[in-house]
């Protein structure tokens, strides 16, 4: 059973901006080590991580009133490579939703080109 879906579309030129910006302060508040990883690896980093954070934004919403302390979730959600390669989220503190993890799954597809980054996040009961 769907217990909720969540879509965002993220300009790749604001999370640029962030950067440039904020630096390390942004990418720490909202990347995970391993994703910052990740996409700095990368030849063009900044779509890689306007994925991830629409990929977070979807989640946030796909989880809706689940979330106990929404405002606090951005690094405590990782979008991580599973053994496929295909992407998906590990999160760490399991008291920001109201469900335990082990009742529910999630899917995950991301999508991303010079201009703009998108997710789609799907949470199912397991």
């Amino acid at each position: 059973m769907i217990l909720g879906v969540g879509i965002d579309i993220v300009h790749n030129n604001q999370i640029k901006k962030s950067i440039d910006t904020y630096g390390a302060r942004y990418l720490d508040k909202v990347f995970t080590a391993d994703e910052q990883a990740y996409c700095g690896a990368r030849r063009e980093p900044v779509p890689h991580y306007a994925a991830r954070f629409a990929a977070k934004e979807a989640f946030i919403k796909a989880c809706g009133p689940r979330l106990t302390r929404a405002g606090q979730i951005m690094r405590n959600i990782e979008v991580a490579l599973d053994e496929r390669g295909c992407p998906s989220f590990l999160v760490y503190e399991q008291t920001l939703l109201e469900i335990p993890p082990q009742a529910f799954r999630t899917h995950l597809s991301l999508t991303h080109d010079k201009m703009v980054s998108a997710a789609v996040a799907i949470l199912e009961q397991a």
